[in-house]
């Protein structure tokens, strides 16, 4: 016979959930459910909701609009944005620059450049010397002079360039005047009338090339005529272009010194027919004779 205090099985705890609803006439249900069985329900309904929450920023765009940090993600990507901002800052400032000065070049030949939108897909330089050449081509019957801000005429005796001397104390002492750019020998000199307006050094591939003068770089680049070309701005309106290099060893913007490697001796570009250094010398937007600028002036050539 049991004792009395003996332990009885207790019974689980038992819930009812009534719902009434509105309205006349409608009958309350109710149900009974234990404490298992509501924490039950209670966890399945929290796993259900995170699952069609999950389902929803994966299969729909929603996700583009619900910001998750990924420290990992915003150091990586954050710096390739600033990476590609520099450089188009830099890129834009090298094309400013270039396209100042075609349009400067191109004013300074008479030419309305301004509204000229073509001016934009050539190179420096490139532009003047086919305006040379077509100049050449009607020298039979030249047009009448015209007077513009930086030249006082444009005929055929001139052919697009001032002949005045221009004496070394013009320019900056700690530009001018000029070294020999490269070691090799004067194939070709200053010679505007066969639209040659600078010196041909021929050399071996590879000969250094050197700064003339002090100055900062502006157009460091490829040219489909002039290949590798180098321009430096040496202030006072003064610039000097190496062309047909193998290889550039600056880059626009640089700042370089008179005597510094800035390029590789070669023969790229269209025009050229062997290796060899295409050396100019501009004055306000007109070629000039380099050896006017040389402190050893060269001799040789054709």
């Amino acid at each position: 016979m049991p004792q009395e205090g003996s332990r009885r099985r207790k019974k689980p705890h038992q819930y009812d959930i009534v719902i009434v609803p509105q309205g006349e006439g409608a009958k309350p249900v109710s149900f009974r459910a234990s404490r298992g069985k509501l924490v039950a329900l209670a966890v399945l309904t929290f796993l259900l909701s995170m699952c069609i929450t999950l389902a929803v920023l994966v299969f729909t765009p929603v996700a583009m609009y619900v910001p998750i940090p990924n420290p990992g993600l915003e150091a990586r990507y954050g710096h390739q944005i600033s990476v590609m901002q520099q450089e188009l800052a830099t890129l834009t400032q090298e094309f400013s620059l270039v396209k100042d000065y075609n349009q400067q070049m191109r004013k300074a030949m008479g030419e309305g450049a301004a509204g000229d939108s073509s001016t934009t897909a050539k190179t420096p330089l490139m532009t003047t010397v086919e305006e040379h050449s077509s100049r050449d081509e009607k020298a039979s019957n030249p047009p009448p002079a015209q007077e513009t801000t930086e030249s006082p005429s444009m005929d055929e005796t001139e052919i697009g360039y001032d002949p005045t001397v221009i004496t070394v104390g013009e320019t900056s002492p700690s530009a001018f005047p000029l070294i020999v750019p490269v070691v090799g020998f004067v194939t070709q000199t200053f010679d505007p009338a066969r639209n040659h307006y600078g010196i041909d050094f021929a050399g071996k591939r590879g000969t250094p090339i050197y700064a003339a003068g002090d100055g900062h770089v502006i157009f460091a680049g490829w040219t489909y005529d002039d290949g590798n070309m180098l321009i430096i701005s040496h202030g006072g309106g003064y610039m000097t272009v190496y062309k047909h290099n193998q290889a550039l060893l600056t880059s626009a913007q640089a700042v370089v010194t008179r005597g510094e490697p800035i390029a590789l001796l070669g023969t790229s570009g269209k025009s050229s027919l062997g290796p060899h250094l295409h050396f100019e010398v501009w004055k306000d937007g007109l070629p000039r004779d380099p050896n006017k600028f040389l402190l050893t002036p060269v001799k040789g050539g054709s």
